[in-house]
């Protein structure tokens, strides 16, 4: 469901071999390419995009949801950047950390947190 939500007019491609002609036909195709398989086995070697297109004149984004991996260890060909799931972690993360760092924001969410205390804390009993 976030996988669809997140190519939005994009199209999807369910296959079962990642590495067949015509999908990598699709992928040299597109600007961004997500990947959200749950193997632990890599399903695509970068480098057999090479050739299939000019990716520095016209680049290639994929984005790799699987935290196993989807692609194998040859390097990218120019042109083509990844974002495996440890980089959109450390992405997130960083951008929370430069929010925080904002006194306006640390007030906010400090207050939010003051509030769920509040209202979510357990009972303590009488004396």
């Amino acid at each position: 469901k976030l996988l669809r939500s997140a190519i939005g007019h994009g199209r999807r491609l369910r296959v079962p071999d990642s590495a067949g002609p015509s999908v990598l036909e699709a992928i040299a195709g597109a600007d961004v390419v997500f990947f959200g398989i749950g193997q632990s086995e890599p399903v695509l070697d970068p480098g057999a995009l090479q050739g299939l297109r000019d990716f520095v004149a016209r680049p290639l984004t994929i984005v790799d949801f699987n935290s196993f991996g989807s692609l194998g260890c040859t390097p990218p060909p120019a042109g083509i950047s990844v974002w495996t799931a440890g980089d959109l972690e450390g992405a997130v993360a960083a951008h929370a950390d430069a929010l925080y760092a904002h006194g306006e924001f640390a007030r906010a969410v400090e207050e939010v947190e003051g509030w769920i205390e509040q209202r979510h804390a357990p009972a303590t009993a009488a004396p």
